[in-house]
């Protein structure tokens, strides 16, 4: 994938620990690229993983607080030493 300076994207990526955040540490550095990176508490992400949930057909799953707890329990925000050039929004 070619990126330009000139062209806004929003990439979400699963890069949640050392490891992940690597591969994401090439791309990011190589294009020049900010990488965004929302600080919200846990509370407020259940919050609006519920508000969501409202809007789906009936009997579509969605994320439960046991699921939200299972995947977030391996998160690492992105740390100074990997140097990515974040931009932190945070969220109260």
């Amino acid at each position: 994938m070619t990126c330009s300076l000139s062209v806004n994207r929003i990439l979400r990526v699963e890069a949640t620990s050392n490891r992940t955040n690597a591969v994401l540490q090439v791309f990011v550095t190589a294009s020049g690229q900010l990488l965004g990176f929302v600080d919200a508490s846990d509370a407020l992400c259940k919050g609006q993983l519920k508000e969501r949930s409202k809007e789906l057909p009936s009997g579509s799953p969605w994320t439960t607080d046991a699921e939200f707890e299972a995947i977030t329990v391996y998160f690492e925000p992105p740390s100074e030493d990997e140097r990515f050039n974040v931009v932190r929004h945070e969220r109260a």
